[in-house]
């Protein structure tokens, strides 16, 4: 879903909407629910990895504040918050650089 489509402004409008009649207990649930629907909208394999990254956050933060953690640890959680962006946004511009490099100097 594009952020300058008429779907994207619907949805963005009517999670407004919804956003602001939902009861005050409700309203972060709310969030979660329209952020899983406009995550799974785009394709379900990422509302999946939305609600990978979500259990293992959860997971994560109950282990953290159990135990008197190092900071190694706190950059362990945020290198498994950072792999899926690295994986899905720039492997493949590092891969596409990697092959022209090697076009430069001569590989196949």
């Amino acid at each position: 879903m594009n952020f300058d489509s008429y779907p994207y402004l619907f949805f963005l409008s009517a999670a407004f909407l919804l956003y602001g009649i939902c009861p005050r207990p409700w309203r972060k649930i709310f969030l979660i629910v329209a952020s899983y629907l406009f995550y799974g909208y785009y394709r379900w394999e990422a509302g999946l990895l939305l609600l990978g990254l979500s259990l293992f956050n959860w997971g994560y933060a109950q282990w953290v504040l159990s135990r008197n953690v190092t900071a190694r640890w706190f950059v362990l959680g945020l290198l498994m918050n950072l792999a899926p962006l690295w994986y899905f946004k720039y492997l493949g511009i590092l891969l596409a650089n990697l092959a022209a490099l090697q076009k430069v100097f001569g590989g196949t």
